[in-house]
């Protein structure tokens, strides 16, 4: 959120004034007075402006002794207004979920998909949701819960679905998470819109799609690490793999 954006809200508002100090005690103390929840959950009110302002300060993509408990702090204050009725799922330009993903802030993330955010909603202008925010940003944990949670993976952002996102702004270390999510992989479509196609990809498709080369893969390695272990059962090196290397990763 912008200096310009913060400014659009009437500070006169003590619980603003709260969420943009991120003061838990503020907050508190703002709650105890009159708040007005908007019924229908989607032309933001006072509790729908402050949980965007708290989710949308501060970014943990570095993380410091500070920031870990700037965004605890930050994370109790959510709670806070959740409890007190705010909805996270305040559905036009600017939802919470992927405003805490283009934060990279995954902890956020993580508790509004509990409290029930929808990890397939996009802004309805402009198709900008969850999946593709954390794509942009290159946050592999927010993308990996929202795939969990069930983010919709054909959306369409600037003519790009998440997986065409990744390739176009090079975060393709997301594109096994999309994947194995179930992302379509379409190399002719990639290559009408980009000049290059991953090698990796390239790689997934010749195997015949990602659960192939995931397959493929494991044997590869638990052949390897056979050899170095001959008393032990494949099955139980195979296991060994899953559980020691990113099967299907790379």
């Amino acid at each position: 959120m912008s200096d310009s954006d913060s400014e659009s809200y009437s500070l006169e508002s003590a619980l603003l004034r709260a969420a943009l100090a991120t003061d838990l005690a503020a907050l508190r103390r703002a709650l105890a007075t009159d708040v007005t929840v908007d019924p229908d959950q989607r032309s933001p009110g006072e509790l729908a402006a402050a949980l965007r302002i708290i989710i949308d300060t501060g970014s943990p993509l570095t993380i410091t002794s500070q920031t870990t408990a700037s965004n605890e702090v930050r994370l109790q204050c959510i709670e806070v207004l959740l409890d007190a009725g705010a909805s996270p799922n305040v559905l036009d330009l600017y939802a919470p979920l992927t405003l805490a993903a283009a934060r990279g802030n995954t902890a956020i993330v993580n508790r509004l998909l509990r409290a029930g955010a929808d990890p397939k909603y996009a802004n309805p202008l402009t198709g900008w949701s969850a999946i593709h925010a954390a794509v942009f940003v290159g946050s592999v944990s927010c993308a990996t819960a929202l795939v969990k949670a069930g983010a919709d993976l054909e959306a369409v952002w600037t003519g790009h679905t998440p997986l065409l996102a990744a390739v176009h702004y090079r975060q393709e270390r997301m594109c096994p998470i999309l994947l194995r999510g179930g992302a379509r992989l379409d190399l002719d479509l990639m290559a009408e819109q980009f000049d290059r196609t991953p090698f990796y990809l390239q790689k997934v498709e010749y195997a015949g799609g990602w659960k192939k080369y995931e397959q493929a893969h494991r044997k590869r390695l638990t052949t390897t690490f056979a050899k170095g272990f001959p008393r032990l059962p494949v099955d139980a090196i195979s296991h060994m793999v899953d559980f020691a290397f990113h099967v299907g990763f790379y």
